[in-house]
């Protein structure tokens, strides 16, 4: 899950979307958040090339554990791989 958020939302606030990233992270979620400064609660430019960038080169954290944890392991030490 990733926020990108308008430090200036009249609307929505920016601390909501702080406090949601960190209740995400106290129950271990996978969350981000971009704030674009002085933007208010349109996307500008910039924030959108940001969210497209993000959305075509960024791998969730959970996919990274799963990879990591089916990595072949050597003598039984996880991080060591097979040859």
């Amino acid at each position: 899950l990733h926020f990108f958020h308008g430090s200036a939302d009249g609307v929505i606030p920016v601390a909501h979307a702080k406090a949601a990233i960190e209740r995400l992270a106290a129950l271990q979620g996978d969350a981000t958040i971009d704030i674009a400064e002085g933007a208010g609660h349109e996307i500008p430019p910039a924030l959108l090339r940001c969210a497209l960038q993000r959305l075509t080169s960024h791998i969730p954290q959970r996919t990274w554990r799963e990879a990591l944890g089916a990595a072949p392991v050597r003598g039984g030490q996880p991080g060591e791989l097979d040859d």
